[in-house]
């Protein structure tokens, strides 16, 4: 998934949170919906791996609770807890969102993500040999035609998170 909907889809739980009773500030909003996005930075370090960043360490959820620890320790006490845990759940609603192509495509939804997204038992079990890499440099966008062409129910699927998300904005 795109940063588009993993954006909605994070706003649509902040709001969530909130119409349940939780304060949610607007700069807890504005780092919960930064944690949303920020598992894709690693996209840098993959492309001098040469690897697809799925198959880094960060997208996992062990990956996902360091990053979550490294970001509450030290600046924990400045958010309230449900922000921290909003934080969290955005985090890890990154890979299910991720995952979700690879189930799209089981389902012949889609074309694309062939193989599973997420190494959900990492450290416990390796990443797998020989996957498909589409990302060969942090500014090169050439895969994004191949995505819209083969990934049409995971842009579907963002198009819909993306008008729902705004619709929320637009009503509260």
């Amino acid at each position: 998934m795109l940063p588009p909907g993993h954006l909605a889809v994070s706003y649509i739980l902040v709001k969530s949170a909130e119409l349940a009773g939780f304060n949610v500030s607007f700069p807890e909003t504005l780092v919960i919906l930064a944690g949303s996005i920020i598992l894709d930075f690693d996209i840098v370090f993959a492309s001098f791996l040469k690897k697809s960043h799925h198959d880094l360490a960060t997208h996992t959820p062990l990956g996902v609770f360091g990053i979550w620890l490294s970001f509450v320790l030290p600046f924990g006490s400045y958010f309230s807890t449900a922000a921290k845990v909003l934080i969290l759940l955005c985090l890890l609603l990154h890979l299910v969102l991720d995952e979700t192509g690879f189930w799209l495509c089981r389902l012949r939804l889609q074309e694309i993500s062939e193989e599973p997204q997420i190494n959900w038992l990492y450290p416990l079990t390796k990443f797998p040999d020989g996957k498909t890499v589409y990302e060969n440099h942090p500014f090169d966008f050439s895969w994004l035609d191949d995505y819209i062409r083969k990934a049409k129910a995971n842009v579907f699927l963002e198009i819909v998170l993306s008008l729902i998300a705004l619709l929320v904005f637009w009503l509260t």
